[in-house]
C-alpha cells in the first residue's frame, strides 16, 4: 500500500482536528470555570487557534500542543506574545528540541505563578 504525501497531510490535519475535541473534553474536567466562561463553541475556536500558534512555535506533538493550549486557558489568548516571561522562555528555547521548549515554558509558568499570591486557590 502506498500512501501519498497529500494523504499523509490530510490524515495529520484530521488528527489535529480530533485533538481540539479531546482537549475540550479534558479542559471541561480540568478547568471547568474557564470553559464555561466562554462556552463550548468559543472554547473549540480558542483551542484550534492555540494549536495553530503552538505548531508555528515548534510545539508539534500532541503533548507539546496540549500544554500550550492549557496555558492559553490559564494565562489568556496569545499569552506567548503578551506575557514577558512566556515570550522570553520561548525565545531562549528556540534552538532546543520540543521537550526542552516545553520544560522551559512550564518552568517559566511555574516561576510566574509562584510570584502570584494565593494562585492555587483560583480557577
Amino acid at each position: 500500500m502506498l500512501i501519498r504525501p497529500l494523504q499523509l497531510r490530510v490524515i495529520e490535519e484530521a488528527l489535529w482536528r480530533d485533538l481540539v475535541f479531546d482537549l475540550l473534553r479534558i479542559l471541561r474536567a480540568e478547568l471547568p470555570g474557564h470553559v464555561a466562561a466562554v462556552g463550548d463553541d468559543a472554547a473549540r475556536t480558542i483551542i484550534a487557534a492555540a494549536i495553530d500558534r503552538a505548531r508555528a512555535l515548534g510545539f508539534t506533538t500532541r503533548p507539546g500542543a496540549s500544554m500550550f493550549v492549557r496555558f492559553t486557558f490559564l494565562f489568556g489568548e496569545h499569552f506567548e506574545a503578551k506575557r514577558d516571561w512566556a515570550r522570553q522562555a520561548i525565545a531562549r528555547a528556540k534552538s532546543e528540541d520540543e521537550l526542552a521548549r516545553c520544560t522551559r515554558l512550564a518552568d517559566a509558568a511555574l516561576d510566574h505563578l509562584a510570584a502570584v499570591p494565593d494562585w492555587r486557590n483560583r480557577e
